[in-house]
């Protein structure tokens, strides 16, 4: 597959500050999926009037991009500390980034990616994340 496909993708996600509760969320947006050598790029347009892009390097490798109002970019590699770049009116931010999982299946028949990481700044956890990212094939 090295042409773009139109997919839909369903994004259920929790976030939450250290120490609060987890906050949970759920998305459905329209995209598209592109196989290029060895990585799978999802991409679908964001609320910051932008486009993310969600790529997927292999079971324990995800680029997570997106670019518009807020511009971000995070490497997530399990079991690793990394750092993200965020840039949002002007203003420009490092955050360290940990991973404690990652599970990607990209098959012909399933396509699936679970992230579950932490941001801190400082050294001190700031916010936890757990993300489901489903992509489902449409019929054109």
């Amino acid at each position: 597959m090295s042409i773009s496909t139109n997919v839909e993708l369903i994004i259920k996600g929790s976030q939450g500050y250290s120490g609060d509760d987890m906050k949970n969320f759920e998305m459905f947006v329209m995209g598209t999926l592109k196989k290029l050598k060895d990585r799978w790029i999802i991409s679908y347009e964001n609320e910051n009037n932008g486009l993310t892009q969600i790529v997927v390097l292999g079971k324990k490798t995800v680029i997570v991009k997106a670019d518009g109002d807020i511009n971000y970019y995070l490497r997530l590699s399990e079991n690793k500390n990394t750092k993200a770049t965020f840039k949002s009116n002007g203003l420009f931010s490092y955050m360290s980034t940990y991973t404690n999982r990652i599970d990607t299946e990209m098959t012909k028949s399933n396509k699936r990616i679970e992230l579950f990481y932490d941001m801190e700044m400082d050294s001190e956890n700031v916010i936890k994340n757990k993300l489901y990212i489903s992509v489902g094939l449409l019929n054109n």
